[in-house]
């Protein structure tokens, strides 16, 4: 009973650590579309590692679905971001990611850190991946290469920078 007499019912809770069912139905929602995306990337992976598509569309739905996970630990979202860097899947995954870094109360640090690791890991690739097309011949540099290659950085750039005053403008230490 509360001070007014009446019972006081509590809230259900959500399953496993969500405090809200709300919350858990996000958070399955996000993993099941970020594990489609990351299948469906799957398979081209596959055919230019030379393993089964099946292989290649079985790790990306099993790393997709490591969103399920982000509320209780974000750092090992990130890093499976990070890891599947190589495969050119989980965009998704990457973003949702930095974002639920962002937002949990980790030092800047290690918040800094592996939004730079994600930047560096990205900027690798797309170099890497740009030479092997160049040097297949399935890439022509033409007059509007550069420059949009030139323009992508840039935009990664400031991306980098966006989310950096979104993590590091709140209050505190």
């Amino acid at each position: 009973m509360t001070a007014t007499g009446e019972d006081h019912v509590t809230a259900r809770g959500g399953p496993w650590w969500w405090a809200r069912r709300r919350s858990a139905v996000f958070d399955v929602s996000l993993a099941v579309v970020s594990a489609l995306e990351c299948a469906l990337e799957g398979i081209p992976f596959a055919r230019d590692a030379g393993i089964p598509v099946a292989a290649g569309v079985v790790f990306g739905l099993l790393a997709g679905s490591v969103l399920v996970v982000r509320r209780r630990w974000p750092i090992a979202v990130v890093l499976v971001s990070i890891a599947i860097t190589p495969a050119e899947m989980g965009f998704l995954m990457g973003v949702v990611g930095l974002y639920t870094l962002a937002a949990a109360e980790l030092p800047r640090r290690i918040i800094a850190s592996l939004a730079g690791m994600s930047l560096v890991g990205t900027l690798i690739v797309t170099f890497v991946k740009t030479r092997q097309d160049m040097s297949r011949g399935d890439l022509d540099i033409g007059t509007g290469s550069c420059p949009s290659r030139r323009s992508r950085c840039r935009w990664a750039s400031r991306r980098l920078r966006c989310c950096s005053g979104c993590m590091w403008g709140r209050g505190g230490g």
